[in-house]
């Protein structure tokens, strides 16, 4: 019968080749992905909060603003006087500016928003006998061109 064969050196070159496992360059591409996976969700995470924001801003403005129009509504005798008149300040200063004493506001809403006033005559053509009065209200909370809305009112023209 021959001579007999040492496999053990062999195994152990097979088993090493067969061996089961990650390799480096895997290891590195799942770290990559991890990564860029994480990076992504924390961007989304972020413009959202600003989104949040955004709205919650908005929504401020638009309560205040409601809140100046429901009063105009309530004492029409105190709505701006026919003619242009502008007033640049807090809602504070609008309510003055119309000769009405301001709901109790929050500091924040105080510090946060300004507010310019705009009161001029409106007219169709000749559909109208007296002009209307028409108020822009533009509200900004920041300094970016987002961070401020523009409201339209009209009131009724006043008796002769």
């Amino acid at each position: 019968m021959g001579k007999a064969r040492d496999n053990s050196r062999r195994t152990f070159f097979l088993s090493v080749g067969t061996a089961s496992g990650f390799t480096l360059v895997e290891v590195l591409l799942a770290i990559v992905v991890l990564a860029a996976g994480v990076t992504t969700i924390y961007g989304l995470q972020a413009a959202n909060a600003r989104a949040t924001l955004q709205i919650s801003n908005e929504n401020q403005a638009v309560l205040l603003a409601r809140q100046f129009f429901a009063a105009l509504d309530a004492r029409p005798e105190s709505s701006p006087p026919v003619g242009e008149q502008t007033v640049d300040g807090t809602f504070e200063d609008i309510y003055q500016g119309i000769g009405m004493k301001a709901p109790p506001l929050s500091e924040d809403a105080l510090a946060r928003y300004r507010v310019t006033m705009l009161v001029d005559q409106w007219t169709v053509g000749d559909l109208l006998k007296r002009p209307m009065r028409r108020m822009l209200l533009t509200i900004r909370w920041g300094g970016t061109a987002r961070d401020q809305m523009a409201l339209t009112y009209f009131f009724p023209p006043l008796p002769p």
